[in-house]
């Protein structure tokens, strides 16, 4: 069985914000907490991606910036198309919760590995 990379957990990433964003367009409760749900999923997944797999620390931060960024920027513009204009900033705080997540997850799981030459 193969390994998930990055561009499983960044589908993953995209499917849940673009979920949450559809969630928030149809239910005007959820639109308010967008701010604080988005970066709550690029955290999860990015904990998720940095425990996966052994991977230097500097990989582990880039793949879970890209986990949270990209699937946060992606469900801002679903929102756009359907016009219930998500908060933009939403985007960068995902990617910061990918970011932490990241961290926290490869320290957590110990399975680091040097950063090649």
């Amino acid at each position: 069985m193969r390994r998930p990379g990055v561009s499983h957990f960044v589908w993953l990433g995209l499917g849940l914000q673009v979920g949450l964003v559809l969630a928030g367009h149809l239910v005007p409760g959820v639109f308010g907490l967008l701010v604080f749900l988005a970066p709550a999923a690029g955290l999860l997944l990015g904990a998720w991606y940095g425990a996966t797999l052994p991977r230097s620390y500097a990989e582990s931060l880039r793949g879970g910036f890209l986990v949270g960024f990209v699937g946060a920027f992606g469900a801002v513009l679903v929102g756009i198309l359907l016009g219930s204009r998500p908060p933009f900033p939403m985007g960068l705080a995902a990617g910061l919760g990918g970011l932490v997540g990241a961290a926290l997850g490869t320290a957590l799981s110990g399975r680091t590995r040097s950063a090649p030459p």
